[in-house]
């Protein structure tokens, strides 16, 4: 049976069959991300803030910090050294963070800042695995309550593992504006010439249409928009039948307004 035991700065260690066991972290590699974002502040913060949550951090002091960084640049207020001391004294938190010598301890870890991201997947990663480290305490522990209907036991389980899974995917999203401009100049060229591209995706049947976007690509969402009764629903049939006649496609479809 997995039990949670509450170590020195809320740090935290598991034991199973008797056996002590720590929970994975890379404190190295938080110090490196927290001194970058000290450092570099524009270049670093809405990374790190996209990517990280404090949680994710795995000492108290870490989690601490970075909570107080994000809050100042979501203030527009400037992260470095002295603006974060004196934002952490005015909390009372200074002295839970290690003070003013461990903050230049963690600008004096960083080297490059070319590294960040992998040093940010680390610790997401293990901040990933810590936590399912703990759901499985939770869910071992639904196991033992026999007096449960299994179906709710069932629902339960799958609710803890299915936020684990959406804070993993989180990290993932990606602004519009990352990639829309780049988008955008592609389909300007193909317009402009058309016939120097290839079609890369499926045909659709509609040469022009082919031409302007090289065709529908496999990682496309795609939405038909209209008024009703102006053949959107037709046009996607056609579309689809193309597709699995000339194409050799398979195509599923799946209704919203089936019952």
């Amino acid at each position: 049976m997995w039990r949670l035991r509450r170590m020195r700065e809320q740090e935290m260690t598991t034991t199973h069959g008797g056996a002590l066991r720590s929970l994975p972290k890379n404190t190295e590699a938080e110090q490196v991300v927290l001194g970058a974002a000290i450092l570099e502040q524009e270049e670093t913060i809405p990374v790190l803030i996209d990517k990280l949550r404090p949680e994710d951090f795995y000492r108290r002091a870490h989690r601490i910090i970075f909570r107080t960084i994000r809050d100042l640049f979501d203030r527009g207020d400037p992260s470095d050294i002295v603006s974060l001391a004196n934002r952490l004294e005015e909390k009372g938190d200074m002295e839970k963070v290690g003070g003013r010598v461990y903050l230049n301890e963690l600008i004096d870890r960083v080297t490059t800042t070319a590294s960040l991201d992998y040093y940010t997947e680390i610790i997401h990663k293990k901040a990933i695995l810590r936590s399912l480290i703990e759901a499985g305490g939770r869910i071992s522990e639904f196991g033992y309550d026999e007096a449960g209907e299994i179906d709710e036991v069932l629902d339960k389980a799958e609710t803890i593992i299915f936020d684990i899974s959406r804070n993993q995917a989180s990290g993932n999203y990606y602004m519009l504006n990352e990639f829309m401009h780049d988008h955008i100049d592609a389909l300007g060229r193909l317009q402009a010439d058309p016939g120097q591209h290839a079609i890369t995706g499926f045909s659709t049947g509609f040469p022009r249409f082919d031409e302007m976007t090289s065709g529908l690509q496999r990682s496309d969402l795609i939405v038909v928009a209209g008024r009703p009764g102006t053949g959107k629903t037709s046009l996607a049939l056609a579309l689809a039948r193309h597709i699995a006649i000339r194409e050799k496609a398979s195509i599923g479809i799946f209704s919203l307004e089936m019952t």
